[in-house]
């Protein structure tokens, strides 16, 4: 009986070894199994890449009102911000020069006026004839000064916002030919300006799609198109890694028929970049905020 017993405790003892390395073989094929379904995973599953970037709103289209001839200040009729229409008087300039001539081209017509009555009186038809042709002449030069006198008074070349500031301080000044006293904003196009750094601009194309938020306007989304990407960079310092990061200006026209945005507005605009796999966005993460040197 003790002998059967001493063998019974043996074989329920090699029964627990056995148990015990098939239950660590098998941790490992589990382990190693779920090591390559995590590997395959990382590699093979792709999402979306995001670019976040802070962006200003800022127009498309800025129309610079210019002076035709020399003239002075006289007068400024907007102030900034004010919303004026196409044609609409923005300022009157003054210049004794084109008055003066307009007034004498005016006396000399009603000169040769008097002048022409005479000769018809007289019945000289050579004369006549003649007479009508200085006076056509005539009237031609006073249109002409009376179009360049007009072009003392500036108008609005289009619709939109006065955006430059301080203007009735240039009451008074005299302005040379082409020189520019304000300028005006088309807010039917906007555009946000963005800057995006190096390591995602690759990732952009023209007329690619932008979602864009504003925290004056947090109910909103807006939907815009990337229109021009700058082929030059502007450089910014990384205060955490002490290296140069090159980053782009990025434009997107932001669409806006009901008016809610204003010029200046702050956003956010999200861009979906290339798919890429999970172990690929941890790399391309690791290389935008580290920027480690591999050379």
């Amino acid at each position: 009986f003790g002998s059967l017993l001493k063998q019974l405790l043996m074989f329920l003892r090699d029964f627990v070894r056995a148990k015990e390395l098939l239950m660590k073989r098998s941790t490992q094929v589990l382990g190693i199994l779920f090591l390559l379904v995590s590997i395959s995973t990382l590699t093979v599953v792709q999402t979306d890449s995001k670019i976040i970037s802070e962006g200003i709103l800022d127009t498309e289209h800025r129309a610079k009102v210019r002076t035709a001839f020399l003239g002075r200040v006289l007068a400024v009729k907007v102030n900034e911000g004010d919303f004026v229409r196409r044609g609409q008087v923005l300022a009157i300039l003054g210049n004794p020069d084109l008055a003066n001539s307009l007034s004498d081209l005016q006396s000399q017509l009603r000169e040769q006026q008097i002048a022409e009555a005479r000769i018809r009186y007289d019945g000289d038809l050579g004369k006549l004839v003649a007479q009508e042709a200085r006076l056509a002449e005539l009237r031609e030069h006073i249109r002409q000064s009376q179009r360049n006198l007009d072009r003392l008074i500036l108008r609005s070349p289009q619709d939109g916002y006065v955006v430059t500031s301080r203007l009735h301080e240039r009451i008074g000044e005299f302005l040379l030919p082409g020189a520019t006293l304000l300028e005006l904003a088309d807010t039917d196009r906007l555009l946000a300006r963005l800057l995006i750094p190096e390591n995602d601009i690759v990732e952009l194309a023209l007329q690619q799609k932008v979602a864009m938020r504003f925290p004056a306007l947090p109910d909103r989304e807006f939907s815009g198109t990337v229109v021009a990407i700058a082929p030059a960079r502007q450089s910014q310092d990384n205060s955490h890694a002490q290296i140069t990061i090159a980053k782009y200006e990025v434009k997107v026209s932001v669409p806006d028929p009901e008016g809610h945005l204003k010029l200046g507005m702050s956003g956010i605009a999200k861009i979906r970049g290339a798919r890429r796999s999970i172990a690929r966005h941890a790399i391309h993460w690791v290389g935008k905020t580290f920027n480690p040197d591999f050379w």
